[in-house]
């Protein structure tokens, strides 16, 4: 219900909106439907992870809806209505005048914000979304997405996208009664390493092919070390990871080639493979917030899945 709702809003472009869907309540139909349905308005996704922005690009071609992706080099086509945008992109300057030269050949009327309370927790983050409520030069309808928010920060939100009182809200309860959340007892850094491969290599013993695991680090130093240690793939968001890497590995972990993957909070967002019955916590994370969208890529299929903090 919360999604139609959500929907119907995003439709009538009445107000500015605010759908907080939990993991799998279909957010991303909020600016597939919309371009799907008029082909002479447009619809922008600013996504801020590369791993949304990987997630987006598998799911469209797969559903063969049309879609450009945001390219510095060149401008905007006119024979694509959805286009995905990285934040960081949309900061600068030729941005705005791509996007303006193309407003006025095909006007953009939605404008949505995936995983947008990602702009109240790190600071990267805030510097890269805090303007980003100046891209309204055109008259844009803002839909803000996100499956991590809870009430008291929503104002801090309104705010910082220069969202009316007007706005709508549509908030769907996050229960998820299939994950079970298993906290060990603290240990030893020195042997984390080892009681994680154990409870990966337990947990293996139940899957089917088409299920999957995720361990995450909140420091580049364990991932490194720990895929040393087992060869899983180690999917992060540093500077020494190019692009295509980072592509190779999720397609190695989603095909089944690498069942498990090693990964930062890079890839805490987005991921919509629904057979991933495992996840580990290497160290707990620096924000609760972490855990919770993490701990959203298990049992998206609503069957039974694990959540461990180590």
């Amino acid at each position: 219900p919360e999604q139609r709702k959500a929907l119907l809003a995003t439709l009538k472009r009445e107000a500015d909106v605010i759908a907080m869907l939990k993991t799998g309540g279909g957010k991303s139909m909020l600016a597939i439907i919309p371009a799907i349905m008029d082909k002479y308005s447009a619809v922008v996704v600013f996504l801020p992870l590369k791993s949304l922005m990987t997630d987006w690009k598998r799911k469209l071609d797969a559903m063969k809806v049309n879609f450009q992706v945001y390219d510095p080099s060149r401008r905007l086509s006119p024979h694509a209505n959805l286009i995905l945008v990285s934040i960081d992109q949309a900061r600068f300057k030729t941005w705005r005048q791509y996007l303006a030269e193309f407003n006025e050949i095909i006007p953009v009327k939605r404008m949505v914000i995936d995983e947008a309370h990602l702009a109240l927790l790190a600071e990267d983050f805030r510097v890269s979304m805090r303007d980003l409520h100046e891209l309204r030069q055109v008259d844009a309808q803002l839909i803000l997405l996100t499956g991590t928010m809870p009430q008291s920060s929503i104002a801090a939100l309104k705010e910082m996208f220069g969202l009316a009182d007007t706005t709508i809200e549509i908030r769907e309860s996050i229960n998820r009664p299939e994950l079970e959340y298993i906290m060990r007892q603290p240990a030893q850094s020195n042997t984390l390493e080892i009681k994680t491969i154990q409870i990966v290599e337990q947990e293996q013993e139940q899957w089917t092919t088409k299920d999957r695991g995720l361990v995450f680090v909140t420091y580049l130093d364990d991932g490194r070390s720990l895929s040393q240690r087992t060869s899983w793939p180690f999917y992060n968001g540093s500077q020494d990871m190019d692009d295509a890497s980072r592509v190779q590995h999720y397609n190695d972990w989603r095909s089944g080639k690498s069942p498990v993957m090693i990964c930062t909070s890079a890839f805490s967002t987005g991921n919509d493979y629904p057979h991933v019955r495992l996840v580990v916590h290497l160290k707990t994370p620096l924000e609760m917030s972490e855990i919770i969208q993490a701990q959203g890529r298990a049992g998206r299929d609503g069957l039974p899945a694990r959540c461990y903090i180590l």
